[in-house]
């Protein structure tokens, strides 16, 4: 399961209290995730504040049950931000419009691979395209006296080189959107030339 465009991840107690927890909240919390413990009462979030995991919480949230506690919650309030939630249980459960991970099915160690090995993949296609745009503009520029001259005229060579610039910045748009090129290489990149 994809879960890079998630922003709110609801954990319920069971979840918390697995041995792989503190690991995955570090995992998630350094993406910029906020999560959100979803227990019953405020004595159950007595018992698990002594788990390191516990320490990744940004709220808590109570109800008897998710979807209650969702029609109350501020992440719910919009239509559009249900696909902005995952919700992580021991328990298998099915929730309308929202994305379920059960721990049941496979752990969380599995599902951190699962995570890295998607993460892999999007950031070959995008070195990939991102290389092929800057080959493409040093061909391009290297053979410019060599090739024909309406090749070099003015709205064709704007074309040939606008569409690989439109590419080479979408595809950087949609790395920073999905969190496969993060926020810190982009202020690292500028602080070179500064």
């Amino acid at each position: 399961m994809d879960f890079s465009n998630k922003l709110y991840v609801y954990v319920d107690a069971a979840a918390l209290q697995d041995p792989q927890a503190e690991h995955f909240m570090e995992v998630l919390t350094k993406q910029y995730r906020q999560i959100i413990l979803f227990v019953e009462n405020v004595w159950e979030e007595e018992t698990l504040k002594q788990l390191p995991a516990y320490g990744y919480i940004c709220r808590t949230v109570y109800g008897p049950d998710l979807q209650s506690v969702l029609e109350k919650d501020r992440a719910r309030r919009s239509p559009d931000k249900t696909k902005h939630i995952l919700f992580i249980t021991r328990s298998a459960q099915t929730l309308h419009g929202i994305s379920v991970l059960c721990l049941e099915k496979m752990g969380l160690e599995q599902i951190l691979l699962e995570k890295l090995q998607n993460e892999k993949k999007r950031r070959t296609v995008i070195a990939g395209i991102c290389m092929g745009c800057v080959v493409y503009f040093a061909v391009y520029f290297i053979m410019l006296d060599k090739l024909p001259l309406w090749m070099r005229d003015g709205g064709i060579a704007f074309l040939l080189c606008l569409l690989p610039a439109e590419l080479l910045i979408l595809t950087l748009l949609y790395g920073l959107c999905k969190r496969v090129i993060p926020f810190d290489t982009i202020f690292e990149f500028f602080d070179m030339f500064g």
